[in-house]
């Protein structure tokens, strides 16, 4: 892939399809002197395997007296199934 060579406001050039990217991108979007860099949390559990044992588990721990779904079967209905 050629890319056309490109130059920042600043007079550099780019060389490579990153470094055209990197300037666009901080050309369309440039960062404030006060700009903060946030850190993302640590991954959670949502990427864990489910086990039977855990849908078991949430399946039989459910209320039976929540109301009925659009296809009128209340929840305790669905266990006795």
């Amino acid at each position: 892939m050629t890319m056309q060579t490109l130059r920042g406001r600043n007079g550099k050039y780019t060389n490579t399809a990153m470094e055209n990217e990197e300037m666009l991108s901080c050309e369309s979007c440039p960062l404030k002197e006060n700009h903060q860099y946030y850190e993302l949390p640590p991954a959670g559990s949502a990427h864990t395997r489910i086990t039977e044992q855990a849908v078991e588990r949430s399946f039989n721990s459910q209320s039976v007296k929540k109301a009925p779904g659009p296809d009128k079967l209340s929840f305790g209905a669905i266990q006795l199934l």
